[in-house]
């Protein structure tokens, strides 16, 4: 915790920011099960799955099964209709979400366990799925990754800037990214592999989606996930091309996921940092 303690400090004294976030009140639990009356039938009290800065996460039994209630904050209030969107483009397994209501919706339990790298390969079919939709992705609130962000350390910016050039040349056709693809947000069924919480749903290079998951894989792991990756891809663009493209597309995609976790701390505040700033 060493060199955090100004923001652990600022989370202890929570009178500095009033909360934005009501799944801080104590009774918005309550709130939200009678909520869930006008929809389910509950058979039992709701379970908190998750609970930070952006977003809290209920599990609820019912008479027809467990759902998951989840509440954002308004900038990534974008989930459901890009969940919605990406199961008609792509075909199931999604989630399939039963209501929205403004920044808080229900979806039917969908989980298990999560498969590695079937995972990879799944969500290589997602992006294909979006080729020549990033129209339709941006209507539906997915922003185009900034490759070079402000977050960019000076010494850097130019040696990125050359990378972002170079990915350009390659060709490759822009993708919705999923921006947070890792283990937990991935699950196995059967009827296959079903890629959830796209609360950062992006436009970009689909290379960029390897950053995040290779974020804690060994070397073996990580090798695995990009040959994977780079096989899935192959029906689309040439392997080898992607090889040379990984080669400016990795640190390209490290810095977008430090500029995600800075963005992170910037939209929960001082307050709420505390859940990001050591990543």
């Amino acid at each position: 915790i060493r060199g955090q303690l100004g923001v652990v400090d600022a989370w202890l004294d929570r009178r500095q920011q009033p909360r934005r976030q009501p799944w801080f009140r104590p009774e918005w639990f309550a709130e939200t099960d009678a909520w869930l009356d006008g929809i389910v039938t509950r058979t039992g009290p709701s379970r908190q799955i998750k609970q930070w800065g952006i977003s809290a996460v209920l599990r609820t039994p019912t008479t027809t099964g467990a759902v998951y209630t989840k509440a954002v904050l308004p900038e990534l209030g974008r989930e459901p209709a890009v969940t919605q969107f990406l199961a008609e483009r792509a075909g199931p397994p999604f989630a399939r979400i039963l209501t929205v209501d403004g920044l808080r919706w229900v979806a039917e339990d969908f989980g298990d366990t999560p498969p590695e790298p079937a995972a990879v390969r799944r969500m290589v079919a997602i992006q294909h799925s979006t080729i020549n939709f990033s129209g339709v992705l941006a209507e539906h609130g997915c922003p185009i990754v900034d490759l070079v962000p402000d977050v960019t350390p000076t010494d850097l910016r130019p040696q990125l800037l050359a990378c972002a050039e170079r990915l350009a040349t390659y060709d490759i056709p822009a993708t919705v990214l999923h921006r947070d693809l890792h283990p937990g947000n991935v699950v196995t069924r059967p009827d296959g592999v079903l890629v959830h919480d796209w609360s950062f749903a992006s436009i970009g290079p689909p290379l960029l989606d390897l950053g995040s998951w290779l974020w804690d894989a060994s070397d073996d792991d990580a090798r695995v996930s990009i040959e994977a990756f780079f096989a899935e891809w192959s029906a689309v663009v040439d392997p080898a091309v992607l090889r040379k493209a990984w080669a400016d597309a990795k640190p390209l995609s490290a810095v977008a996921e430090l500029a995600k976790f800075v963005g992170l701390t910037e939209l929960v505040g001082e307050a709420g940092a505390f859940a990001f700033t050591p990543v």
